[in-house]
């Protein structure tokens, strides 16, 4: 995994994107959940930004994924980064229009703005991935909806997993 601040060219790129996600935002009333909320809470954050003129790229690698469907208001998958950790994102936290057809990816970059923090897209460069696990919901603790944060976990893969589960249910 590589995170990097980059600047100068990459300010254009913000700007474009950032535009984008605005037109985005405004052009899509009729997904109530997303435009409405994020371009109403988000007009402060969005004009720093644009000030700031620089963004955090986050690259992921991995061969394997698990999936969390229905996860508040989208999916949520686990990717396995490494013998001790994994890496976690909700997909809620993006604008759908970002998201490639060949989602998730064995290779991919989130970018979010320097100051704020905001998502602007996920960028794919590698292969889709079929999930190797699907926790349903019947399967897994309720309360994982509130503990799942973007991030990285310092834990292997399939021991967060089956830290997600239900004690009596298998990891599948």
């Amino acid at each position: 995994m590589v995170v990097g601040v980059a600047s100068a060219s990459l300010a254009i790129v913000a700007a474009l994107c950032i535009g984008r996600l605005i037109t985005s935002w405004i052009d899509s009333f009729g997904d109530l959940g997303f435009s409405l909320h994020h371009e109403k809470n988000n007009v402060p954050t969005i004009n720093s930004a644009l000030a700031d003129g620089r963004v955090i790229v986050t690259r992921i690698q991995s061969q394997k994924v698990a999936e969390i469907p229905d996860c508040e208001h989208a999916s949520a998958y686990v990717f396995d980064i490494g013998t001790t950790r994994s890496f976690v994102m909700k997909l809620e936290d993006y604008d759908p229009e970002s998201i490639s057809d060949l989602w998730p990816n064995s290779d991919f970059e989130l970018v979010r703005t320097h100051s704020g923090n905001l998502n602007l897209r996920v960028d794919c460069y590698g292969t889709s991935l079929q999930p190797e696990f699907v926790i349903e919901v019947g399967n897994r603790r309720p309360e994982i909806l509130w503990e799942i944060q973007e991030g990285i976990i310092e834990s292997d893969f399939e021991t967060y997993l089956a830290s997600l589960v239900l004690e009596n249910k298998p990891l599948r």
